[in-house]
């Protein structure tokens, strides 16, 4: 995440706020359609690959290996034509400027690699290379675009704009999917290539559809505010409000690192009836959360402006954009690890339908504040989204768990002193 902030700072540097916007408009784009292209194998990957290898049923693995590239490679190639069709004729039409049509043209190999890239993710995790498979995408990905941009305007003098961002951005994730099918073959057994592969392809399909649900729902959550302005408000107003989310992002680091510490407890204090146990361990977790991200907000809250103007002065604009998100994560940090709650103890069916009806709510939102607030009216709609769906989650682990995930537990409190 600090490597993706730093990425995000040099490009703002480089390009400037309108060819900054141009390039998040795009790259969003085409890695939001990833889902037509993946559908769902990167989560079903670590699944069949983990199963499999466990009982070394190699034929299986090698099959569901070869299976979900080709079918990843098919589905991507189909969307990256239907894409470029319309993307031609809305600009015959005039819809779009010629300008992102030629970006769109230019960006279409990022739906194929993307979702390349994160199938074999997927794949490397079921391997159990989980810190390769980690490391590659969080770490050698945002240093190869940051060292392509940055080598290219040294051995330049010609001007950066979005094309350049997005060649560097194709450049990197190439790498990327290369390096991970190295590591893959690597990690197979030797005996791999002289293996007859076994297809359960409807087995598989059928998994990787209902997987391609939930993280399709998750996805367009975090992403439909970026592309509804850049759509209809304008791609500069998009990298504005792109790098407002970053920079939350970034602030709530830690809430992810202290849930993802404790998640695993949940789910056999759950099964055992230990209750107070598990109300004294998710307040603690809640509580850690709120301390360790609270004074961050806060500095970005009262000293937005000037973390901003790193961007650059054209990115100051998104003050209020950020400090409306802010209450919104301000909700989201106090209201404990809900969701996990709810997904490790056997009710992810209704944290599905919680996303979905977030996702419409947000969606609805969006459609009435965008034409009279414009940007702002999108974070609200975002806040409020963030806050609906924390106060539905938390009713509900209270309703199957009794069990309340927030800081405001006086019963919690009380366990906790014990």
């Amino acid at each position: 995440m600090g490597l993706s902030f730093i990425t995000q700072l040099v490009l703002a540097r480089f390009l400037g706020v309108e060819n900054f916007g141009d390039y998040v408009y795009i790259t969003t784009w085409m890695t939001t359609l990833t889902l037509l292209g993946k559908l769902g194998f990167d989560v079903a990957a670590i699944r069949y690959v983990a199963e499999y290898r466990a009982k070394e049923d190699w034929p299986r693995l090698m099959g569901f290996i070869q299976r979900a590239i080709q079918v990843t490679i098919i589905l991507s190639l189909i969307s990256m034509g239907l894409i470029g069709g319309m993307t031609q004729i809305m600009a015959n039409y005039g819809v779009i400027e010629g300008r992102l049509s030629l970006l769109f043209w230019i960006g279409t190999p990022i739906l194929l690699l993307s979702a390349l890239r994160e199938v074999q993710i997927g794949i490397l995790r079921g391997l159990g290379q989980v810190l390769k498979a980690i490391s590659l995408d969080m770490v050698v990905f945002p240093l190869l675009i940051v060292t392509t941009i940055s080598g290219y305007s040294l051995l330049t003098v010609a001007r950066i704009d979005a094309t350049t961002g997005i060649f560097s951005y194709l450049l990197a994730i190439g790498l990327v999917v290369i390096v991970q099918r190295f590591y893959i073959r690597k990690y197979l057994p030797s005996s791999s290539a002289i293996i007859s592969s076994i297809y359960s392809t409807k087995e598989w399909m059928g998994t990787s559809l209902a997987m391609s649900f939930t993280s399709g729902v998750q996805v367009l959550i975090h992403r439909m505010d970026v592309l509804a302005i850049g759509t209809f408000i304008g791609t500069s107003q998009a990298g504005i409000y792109s790098i407002a989310v970053r920079l939350v992002h970034l602030i709530t680091l830690s809430l992810n690192v202290t849930n993802l510490a404790s998640a695993h407890l949940f789910a056999p204090l759950e099964r055992l009836g230990r209750l107070d146990r598990l109300q004294k361990i998710v307040y603690l977790t809640a509580k850690l959360t709120f301390l360790s991200t609270l004074p961050g907000i806060l500095i970005l809250f009262f000293w937005a402006d000037y973390i901003l103007q790193l961007f650059g002065k054209g990115f100051i604009s998104g003050l209020p954009i950020l400090q409306i998100l802010l209450v919104g994560e301000i909700v989201n940090i106090s209201t404990g690890p809900n969701g996990l709650l709810l997904n490790m103890t056997g009710h992810h069916k209704k944290m599905v339908w919680i996303l979905a009806c977030t996702a419409a709510l947000d969606f609805g939102l969006i459609a009435v504040l965008l034409p009279y607030w414009g940007s702002i009216g999108v974070a609200t709609a975002t806040a409020v989204s963030v806050i609906f769906r924390n106060a539905i989650t938390v009713i509900l682990v209270w309703h199957h768990l009794k069990v309340n995930p927030t800081i405001f537990s006086i019963r919690a409190w009380a366990l906790s002193r014990d």
